[in-house]
């Protein structure tokens, strides 16, 4: 308990409070536990700040199990289905990516064989897609490279007929001088909120 409070105290670059984009086909009412799936992430300006990026996402992402797995029920996460340590990790998370832009869109599509090989080790009914946005940039003091701001985005996926329940987009707010436990928690509280009403 004490590592997974050192390392959210460590982590200061992510923050956003969640703000409703767009709601898909939330006619579902019994949203059980979920399994969530590793976040993909989305860098902006990716090769000018790759080391900064590098970092935040193995920190990000070991926050999230951190957090999954202290507050599980909170959460409602039944389990983790880690589809990055398969040989077809880059092309899962591509097409992870592209729920989120047909999500954006309202738009239906078609999951490939390879998603459906990943969703079929799960016997869940509800899966859990996040994409985490953050946008690097250099400090006027330091000249260091730095998170300016971050967003996320969280689908609620039907596994078993393998379309979009739900759909939220955070509002993407600066980094500078916020906890990343704080604002973490605060977004996720409001995004949960915004999903026990469906």
């Amino acid at each position: 308990m004490k590592k997974y409070i050192f390392i959210f105290g460590i982590l200061c670059s992510f923050s956003a409070i969640a703000q409703t984009s767009n709601e898909l086909k939330n006619g579902a009412k019994d949203i059980g536990d979920f399994t969530f799936f590793d976040p993909v992430y989305n860098h902006k300006n990716q090769i000018r700040f790759k080391t900064r990026y590098d970092i935040f996402e193995k920190y990000t992402t070991y926050s999230l199990d951190s957090l999954f797995s202290v507050d599980a029920k909170k959460y409602k996460i039944h389990e983790k289905l880690r589809y990055k340590k398969s040989k077809r990790s880059n092309e899962i998370e591509t097409e992870i990516k592209g729920v989120f832009r047909f999500a954006k869109k309202n738009d239906n599509f078609k999951i490939s064989p390879k998603l459906k090989s990943v969703i079929s080790k799960t016997t869940n009914r509800y899966g859990l897609f996040m994409s985490i946005n953050p946008v690097g940039d250099v400090s006027y003091y330091t000249r260091q490279s730095i998170i300016k701001k971050t967003s996320i985005e969280i689908i609620i996926f039907d596994l078993k007929k393998h379309k979009i329940v739900y759909y939220v987009k955070s509002k993407a707010l600066r980094s500078f001088n916020v906890g990343h436990n704080r604002n973490l928690i605060k977004n996720l509280d409001y995004i949960y909120k915004k999903i026990e009403k469906l």
